[in-house]
């Protein structure tokens, strides 16, 4: 998966390399299992954007927060140009692992935008803000059936929820150990 952090923080500029050897850039968008146009814009947009800056600007000019302020403002011009983009940087991103000393399964909970609250059941219930809210790593309970989790900012739900089965999670585990 290719996040939009990951596109904003692509180098063009191998190390090693003079900067006056590279004449451009580009962002490829393979096409071959994307089905319509509408499929194309939305695994293109906020990408491009990312790209765009990464490959017009100074790398000590980049700021991550500032660009994501700037991508929200697209976000309102893509919709009144009925241009469909992914929100994807607003979903919770769940990453498991396997606590090898003592047998158990912990899951981090993360974000790609600052300011955001992560509320999490393990109950297969929604994910609301009276649900527990995220602080800190999370053993995985014995009897969880499913992690639930949702983002929110300003007390309002943003971004999609996220449900996984433990089965899953436990799965993801196995190529993470610590």
């Amino acid at each position: 998966m290719n996040r939009l952090r990951d596109s904003y923080s692509f180098e063009p500029v191998p190390e090693g390399i003079d900067p006056e050897l590279i004449l451009g850039g580009q962002a490829n968008l393979w096409t071959e299992s994307v089905p319509t146009f509408r499929q194309a814009e939305y695994m293109s947009w906020p990408r491009g954007w990312a790209t765009a800056e990464v490959l017009w600007s100074n790398k000590d000019k980049k700021n991550w927060d500032c660009f994501t302020s700037r991508v929200e403002k697209h976000f309102e011009r893509a919709e009144e140009a009925q241009i469909n983009y992914a929100v994807s940087v607003y979903n919770p991103i769940v990453a498991p692992y396997t606590d090898t000393l003592a047998n158990k399964v912990w899951v981090t909970l993360d974000t790609e935008l600052s300011g955001m609250d992560m509320y999490y059941t393990f109950d297969n219930t929604d994910a609301d803000s009276y649900s527990q809210k995220y602080t800190a790593p999370v053993e995985i309970p014995k009897n969880a059936t499913w992690i639930v989790v949702r983002n929110y900012r300003d007390g309002k739900p943003i971004g999609k929820q996220l449900k996984l089965t433990i089965k899953e999670v436990r799965e993801r585990a196995k190529g993470n150990r610590r």
